[in-house]
């Protein structure tokens, strides 16, 4: 719970992490600040924009950038964890974020994912799994 706890401030930006930033990291804290966050933030909406946000506003990652690839393999799970968690499978499924997650990779991966791709089936989860 520790670990779920420290994860989830880790990824909330704006309103909802200033709505947890008076609790600490401890994990038995972990349902007070889930409660909290939809106390106050009350939308599911807005947890998934902010994953969308994070998806669409990380910058382009240049060839041998291993920092910001394993940094982007991070937003990867956490958007498909937190679209999956609220049913968002419109969402999950789209094609367009999907284009959205490659177009972020450096150029030799985005070429090597057209290469493989086509052998995916079409669960786009899966597919922006591949991309961690």
């Amino acid at each position: 719970d520790d670990e779920k706890k420290s994860h989830l401030k880790t990824l909330l930006t704006g309103p909802a992490k200033r709505a947890l930033s008076g609790m600490g990291y401890s994990g038995n804290m972990f349902n007070n600040a889930w409660y909290t966050l939809q106390r106050k933030i009350g939308q599911p909406h807005i947890i998934v924009s902010s994953q969308l946000a994070k998806l669409t506003n990380f910058p382009q990652i240049k060839m041998h950038d291993n920092r910001a690839l394993v940094e982007f393999a991070d937003i990867i799970p956490n958007f498909i964890n937190v679209l999956s968690q609220f049913n968002y499978t419109n969402d999950l499924y789209s094609t367009s974020n999907l284009d959205i997650a490659v177009l972020k990779l450096p150029v030799d991966v985005q070429r090597r994912w057209h290469i493989e791709s086509p052998m995916l089936t079409h669960d786009y989860s899966a597919e922006l799994s591949y991309i961690r």
